[in-house]
């Protein structure tokens, strides 16, 4: 058996031991390990106990060593593990001859160097070298940041105690402009502008107004006049003081197109969002199973800027449905039809309704269903009264504020009502309120054509 089955054995299991003397199949003697050392000088002294063949039972019969033997350790010296030392042994020639082995390929490849010598490409150095700079610098400009967010402390939004705070916040945006001026009525009719004044008298007025407070205040009494008719008046003047080399002039008449752009804008803004909820409502009024019940004072509202978004949202639908009809009668809902004339019928027997629904509102409820002689007695009463002259104002304002709704929702009652204002004011005050057509010529753009030069050529 070999030698190293003897330290091999499984675990729990107490390890074989050779009797005392014992040579190994290598030569050496192997000499068995005790929980206590023995004294220097000996080996095991306990001999493996059996019976002798001649001899008395229980008589005890010592092991010699053979005389070839090394001599055992005395007592007192510990035991020498001589598989253990062979196998160091064995590591050490080991290693003694891989590093023989490695100096003789080193040894050649010196050889095989020196007769050969490798080629350095510099232009691969140089842009090694160059990279590695690279990456040190970045190593250090992003240790650089590093050092100063750590010093820096973060600041951090706490949603849970201040629940206005919103992500939004972070993204810069234009900060909110201020608040209109007030306007009394009395000070609107003091500053609102002749019916029949023309495009470049208006002009000249709001250039003569200084910017702020009395500029908006301007805007806002005259809103029945600064339109889109207006503003394309305007920009037909700018282009035409251009085209005349004039920029300065051009310049400052533009600045007023803006600055009465964005007052109109404010002025309407409030309308504008007071007809995007009461779409919604009167979605729900028509989906409901009974719209004249659901045609309540909560749907139409109770406030006058929500009854006048809503009149403003039922007349649409309901100009834009016939618009369908006479355009494709197959595709128009008559369910959907009746129901809005129903929420049309309940909306104007209700009272409450008709006592905050802005005045020029209330009018056109009654003139849409009048008869055509009665039609005309109502347009021609609007001269004869204060609130005529009331109903015609907001009725411009209403046209102006409609243009800046989509087309396809708001584009067939925004026509009827542009037919009604521009035949009431024709009929009140004589005015025809079709801005004049302005006329120039463009300045002829230089550049080099060849297909010019081959015709004057061919000439």
């Amino acid at each position: 058996m070999d030698a190293m089955a003897f330290l091999s054995a499984p675990a729990g299991r107490a390890p074989f031991r050779p009797a005392a003397g014992a040579v190994s199949s290598g030569g050496g003697r192997v000499c068995g390990r005790r929980p206590a050392a023995p004294p220097p000088g000996t080996c095991a002294s306990s001999p493996l106990t059996m019976k002798s063949r001649g001899g008395g039972a229980g008589k005890k019969k010592k092991a010699k060593p053979p005389a070839s033997a090394p001599p055992s350790p005395s007592d007192g010296e510990p035991a020498v593990d001589v598989v253990a030392s062979t196998s160091t042994v064995a590591a050490a020639a080991v290693t003694t001859a891989k590093a023989s082995r490695a100096g003789a390929a080193e040894a050649d490849a010196v050889e095989t160097e020196a007769a050969n010598p490798v080629e350095v490409d510099q232009g691969v150095v140089d842009r090694i070298a160059k990279l590695l700079e690279q990456s040190a610098k970045r190593a250090a400009a992003k240790a650089a940041a590093e050092a100063a967010a750590a010093a820096t402390p973060a600041e951090t939004e706490d949603f849970a105690a201040n629940p206005a705070a919103s992500l939004d916040e972070d993204i810069p945006d234009t900060p909110p402009a201020p608040p209109l001026p007030a306007l009394t009525p009395a000070d609107a009719r003091a500053l609102r502008w002749a019916p029949d004044s023309t495009v470049d008298e208006r002009l000249a007025a709001l250039s003569k107004v200084e910017e702020g407070a009395p500029f908006e205040r301007l805007v806002m009494a005259n809103r029945h006049l600064l339109g889109q008719r207006f503003l394309a008046a305007v920009t037909a003047r700018v282009l035409k003081i251009e085209a005349t080399g004039d920029a300065p002039a051009a310049a400052r008449l533009r600045a007023v197109r803006d600055a009465v752009l964005a007052v109109t804008w404010r002025v309407d803004q409030p309308f504008h969002a007071a007809v995007l909820a009461a779409e919604g409502r009167l979605m729900a009024v028509v989906a409901a199973p009974n719209p004249d019940r659901a045609t309540n004072g909560r749907s139409i509202g109770e406030s006058a800027a929500d009854v006048s978004a809503f009149w403003t949202v039922l007349y649409a639908s309901v100009t834009a449905w016939e618009e369908r009809g006479r355009v494709a009668p197959e595709l128009v809902n008559v369910d959907v039809q009746g129901a809005l004339r129903s929420v049309v019928d309940r909306f104007r027997g209700r009272a409450a309704a008709m006592e905050v629904v802005r005045p020029e509102m209330a009018w056109l409820g009654d003139f849409f269903v009048a008869e055509p002689a009665d039609q005309q007695a109502m347009v021609a009463a609007l001269g004869e009264s204060d609130e005529g002259e009331e109903i015609l104002v907001g009725l411009g304002t209403l046209v102006n504020q409609l243009h800046l709704f989509p087309v396809n929702a708001y584009g067939g009652v925004l026509e009827r009502l542009i037919t009604v204002y521009d035949f009431a004011m024709e009929e009140v005050y004589g005015k025809d309120t079709r801005e004049e057509t302005v006329r120039f010529s463009p300045s002829p753009l230089d550049f080099e054509s060849k297909l010019v030069a081959f015709v004057d050529a061919s000439r």
